[in-house]
């Protein structure tokens, strides 16, 4: 068997060093979901996804505890590993101040605990 590596590597035309063309393909901007803060409870994720009610601090209803997440195509909450998208952003309704009594602290405090 002959060894033709010497003449291939005098012919320069053999060689070629011209860049091969390649296509710029812009990157896919894909932007994962964000927090939004809200919680709501679902009652039955499975059969009606869409009924829920928000989490506050004084409120807690009944259901599965899930976050509100956003991203390019709106408000979701992520379920056994799906999304399910929201029709609208979950309203956070201020609470009602709660009534708190005034105490008169001298009705409290007996004769010899007074100062």
């Amino acid at each position: 068997m002959e060894d033709h590596s010497d003449i291939i590597m005098r012919n320069v035309d053999y060689i070629d060093t011209d860049s091969t063309p390649q296509r710029r393909i812009p990157p896919v901007t894909f932007r994962r979901g964000v927090s939004t803060g809200i919680n709501i409870a679902v009652p039955d994720p499975e059969n009606r996804p869409l009924q829920y009610q928000v989490i506050t601090p004084t409120t807690i209803p009944p259901g599965i505890m899930l976050e509100v997440l956003h991203d390019d195509f709106g408000y979701y909450y992520i379920y056994r590993s799906r999304k399910q998208y929201l029709p609208e952003r979950p309203s956070i309704v201020p609470s009602e101040p709660q009534n708190v009594e005034e105490v008169n602290l001298d009705e409290l405090l007996s004769e010899e605990e007074r100062p």
